[in-house]
C-alpha cells in the first residue's frame, strides 16, 4: 500500500473500496488507532509507527524529509544525464582508437593527453542503478502532517478517518482531531442548515469517529501534549458508554450476555503523552500520573487501561516500580511519554535524563505488536470479517438511539 486511503469520507460516509485491500483469509493483522486533540502529533506518531526501520527515521520524519521525493529527484537528475549521453559500445569504440593510436606515440605528453581522453570517455558512461530498489517503504510520510502555513492559521489536517496497511499486516486509523475548533470553524462558514447548534453538531461529530475508533480497533492511542487533558479523558469514558454492543455470530450457542461482550471485546487503550518535559520522567511523576488516571477512569470505567503496553518503557519506570510498596503492587496504567523535539531534530545520543527518541519510539513499536490480538468482535476471524463489521459498526453508530438522547442532553 503506497498511501492511506479514506475509510470514512470527510461527509461521515463509509468508503466500501477500502475493504479491497485487505485479506479474505488473513487472520493475522492488528488494527491501531488514534484519538486526540488537533496539533498534538496523532499522524506523525502513526507515521513512526508504520516503520520497522529505526535509522534516522525520526529525524527525517520530524523535519518533513521524504525518501521518495529525494529518490525521485536523483532519479529525474540521473534521467538528465543520460539523455545528453553516449551509449556504452560508442563510448568504448571511441576508447578503443584512443589505445590503438597511443601505440604509435611514445612521447610522454601525447601519453598523457590519452589518458585524460580515456578519463573523459569514461565518464560519459551512464550507472545506473538496478530496478527495483526504491520500494514504497522508502516514503517515510505515510499519512500527511500539519504544515507551517496549517499550523500558522489553525487548521487541521486530517479529516475523517484515514486507512493505511503495513507489509506486516498492521491496520492503522488515522482519525481527524476531536472537539477540534479549526471543524467548528469550518462549520459555522457553511451554508447547510443543522436541527443543532455548530457546538453540538462538532461534538456528536466527534463522539461518532472516537466511538467508531474504540470499537473497531485492538489497540487505541490516545496521545495528548505534556499535561493530562481532562476534556478528552471525559471525551473516553463517554464515548466508550454510548459504545454500540458487538455484532454476535448468528449461532444461538455461542450468544452472551451484553455486558459481558463489552468488556470482552473493548479495546486497549494506550496514553501516549507527547512533547513531555524532562520532569515528566521522574518516578514522582509517574505515580502523580498514575493516580489521577486511577481516578478518572474509576472502576465504573470499562476502558482497558491496565494491559501492560506502556510498562518498563524507561529506566525510570523500573526505579518507581522498585519503590511501589504492597499497597500498589499493581499493573501500571498504559503510559507511555515521548520527549519534546523541535525542527531540524538530530538525536546525538547524550544523556537527557531518559533514552534516545529512536530507543523510545522502537520500544513503542514493540509494545504495540507484541500486544494480545484478540478479537474485535465474535464474528471477526479476518482483515475481510473486520472490515464488514467496521462498516456495520460505523451504520450502527449513526443510527442507534442512544446518540439522539445524548444529543438532546446538550441542548
Amino acid at each position: 500500500m503506497k498511501k492511506p486511503i479514506k475509510l470514512i469520507d470527510n461527509h461521515l460516509e463509509f468508503n466500501m473500496q477500502a475493504l479491497d485491500y485487505l485479506i479474505e483469509n488473513q487472520n493475522d493483522f492488528l488494527v491501531v488507532g488514534v484519538l486526540g486533540n488537533q496539533g498534538v502529533g496523532k499522524s506523525t506518531l502513526l507515521n513512526l509507527v508504520a516503520h520497522s526501520n529505526m535509522n534516522n527515521l525520526v529525524s527525517r520524519i520530524i523535519n518533513k524529509v521524504d525518501d521518495s521525493t529525494v529518490s525521485k529527484d536523483t532519479i529525474s537528475l540521473k534521467t538528465d544525464i543520460s539523455s545528453d549521453s553516449k551509449s556504452s559500445s560508442d563510448v568504448y569504440s571511441e576508447c578503443s582508437d584512443i589505445i590503438s593510436c597511443s601505440s604509435d606515440k611514445a612521447s610522454v605528453h601525447s601519453l598523457n593527453h590519452n589518458v585524460d581522453l580515456l578519463t573523459n570517455k569514461t565518464g560519459e558512461l551512464t550507472l545506473n542503478e538496478k530496478p527495483g530498489l526504491q520500494t514504497e517503504s522508502g516514503n517515510c510520510i505515510k499519512f500527511e502532517v500539519e504544515t507551517e502555513e496549517q499550523i500558522k492559521f489553525g487548521v487541521h489536517c486530517t479529516n475523517g478517518v484515514d486507512m493505511y496497511i503495513t507489509s506486516n499486516r498492521v491496520i492503522l486509523l488515522d482519525s481527524q482531531p476531536l472537539l477540534s475548533v479549526s471543524i467548528l470553524d469550518k462549520s459555522t462558514l457553511s451554508s447547510e442548515t443543522k436541527s443543532m447548534t455548530h457546538e453540538v453538531a462538532v461534538e456528536m461529530e466527534s463522539l461518532y469517529l472516537a466511538t467508531f475508533i474504540l470499537a473497531s480497533c485492538h489497540i487505541v492511542l490516545v496521545v495528548q501534549d505534556w499535561f493530562i487533558d481532562s476534556n478528552i479523558l471525559r471525551f473516553l469514558n463517554t464515548a466508550d458508554m454510548l459504545r454500540p454492543q458487538p455484532n454476535q455470530p448468528n449461532n444461538p450457542q455461542h450468544t452472551a450476555p451484553e455486558e459481558n461482550l463489552l468488556d470482552q471485546f473493548g479495546a486497549q487503550i494506550l496514553l501516549v503523552h507527547n512533547k513531555a518535559q524532562l520532569s515528566d520522567f521522574s518516578g514522582d511523576a509517574i505515580k502523580h500520573y498514575s493516580k489521577m488516571y486511577d481516578m478518572i477512569f474509576n472502576t465504573s470505567s470499562k476502558l482497558k487501561i491496565r494491559t501492560g503496553l506502556g510498562s518498563i518503557y524507561d529506566k525510570k519506570v523500573e526505579e518507581y516500580k522498585s519503590k511501589k510498596t504492597s499497597i500498589d503492587k499493581k499493573q501500571d496504567v498504559n503510559l507511555f511519554m515521548l520527549p519534546e523535539v523541535t525542527l531540524n531534530y538530530v538525536d546525538d545520543h547524550g544523556f537527557k535524563g531518559h533514552d534516545s527518541l529512536e530507543a523510545l519510539v522502537k520500544r513503542l513499536r514493540q509494545n504495540i505488536l507484541g500486544a494480545s490480538r484478540g478479537q474485535i468482535a465474535p464474528s471477526v476471524t479476518s482483515e475481510k470479517h473486520w472490515g464488514h463489521n467496521a462498516h456495520k459498526t460505523w451504520e450502527t453508530i449513526k443510527k442507534s438511539g442512544l446518540f439522539l438522547e445524548y444529543c438532546r442532553m446538550l441542548h
